[in-house]
């Protein structure tokens, strides 16, 4: 049976790479597990071969300048990895059954707009509280990390999503304010407009910040949950 590296010395491994620098722990990881496969191969002819000194040897191998090199190559390509899981995540939300609640919310939104004395104000309060809850979700979502560890890379990945779907929710509202006064009001359609577009937000809103944020939590959890854990 082909030699194997045990917790232990996974553990081993784990202290060693963060020794060398590697803050962020999915990447650390990640290199953990090219390390460990690296090791295994050379178990298969040697098994007689030193598990701390071929760590070391390896290590060498890289040098510090190329080894830099594949921690940044590896935190650009976990960052990519979750951007592309968010579209993932966000198309997926967009299933049948949610695309006739989204033809109800509109309906139901319209409906509230046509009992407001001041609908214009209520749809910009509403907005506004959209914007509001998205910045206090996402930085609970944040601090609730899928294992107790501080560092992720996805972190960076995270804040830059978050704050381009905050970005997009302030130009999405002022837009919202140009087109109910210089389209919607002229054509007569001035609440089915702003509704369309207050559900719109509203359905962006909770898709990219509670529906994908939620996916990654589970996605985390799952990858992580079993790894032994070292403390930053």
């Amino acid at each position: 049976m082909m030699k194997k590296v045990t917790d232990q010395q996974l553990a081993t491994l784990i202290q060693f790479i963060r020794s060398k620098g590697v803050k962020h722990y999915d990447i650390r990881m990640e290199v953990v597990d090219h390390f460990a496969s690296a090791i295994e191969e050379k178990w298969e002819t040697r098994p007689d071969l030193s598990f701390e000194q071929e760590m070391v040897n390896i290590y060498h191998t890289f040098g510090d300048i190329r080894f830099l090199k594949l921690i940044h190559s590896k935190k650009k390509a976990m960052e990519k990895q979750w951007l592309r899981n968010s579209w993932r995540h966000f198309k997926a939300f967009f299933t049948l059954p949610k695309l006739v609640f989204s033809l109800i919310l509109v309906v139901l939104t319209q409906q509230v707009l046509q009992k407001a004395a001041d609908p214009i104000m209520v749809f910009w309060f509403c907005g506004s509280v959209v914007i509001l809850s998205s910045i206090i979700i996402s930085v609970l979502l944040y601090w609730k990390k899928p294992v107790k560890v501080p560092v992720f890379s996805y972190d960076r990945a995270y804040w830059l999503q978050i704050s381009a779907i905050h970005f997009a929710l302030l130009f999405f509202f002022q837009l919202s304010d140009l087109l109910v006064s210089f389209l919607f009001i002229p054509l007569g359609i001035e609440l089915w407009g702003a509704a369309i577009l207050l559900s719109s937000g509203l359905l962006f809103f909770y898709s990219m910040v509670v529906h994908v944020s939620w996916k990654h939590y589970q996605e985390f959890q799952r990858q992580y949950s079993s790894i032994p854990l070292i403390s930053n």
